[in-house]
């Protein structure tokens, strides 16, 4: 569950894109993935994982319910998040 500091900060500044692993400690990435559905619907969502087979279900689930996110495989590099990220930065005037 998302914490209600952690809540508050994502409701109070919208982040403009967001990196999500799968793997993580405490709340999972799929978890974290339908709170962030709920709570920035708008924001990009690329879940970025080495491992896809064991959450290839949930993924799909959630897909199947509109939630909308990109895939993108562990490693990347500097300039693929760059790539990722320039759309926004032209958009939003951000990573200046």
């Amino acid at each position: 569950m998302f914490h209600s500091a952690q809540r508050n900060s994502f409701q109070a500044e919208r982040p403009d894109l967001v990196f999500l692993d799968l793997k993580m400690p405490g709340l999972s990435g799929v978890e974290t993935l339908r709170r962030l559905q709920d709570t920035c619907p708008r924001t990009p969502v690329y879940v970025v994982t080495g491992v896809y087979g064991e959450f290839m279900t949930p993924l799909r689930e959630l897909q199947s319910r509109g939630v909308d996110f990109n895939l993108a495989r562990k490693p990347l590099t500097a300039s693929e998040i760059k790539a990722i990220a320039a759309p926004r930065r032209r958009s939003n005037h951000w990573l200046t």
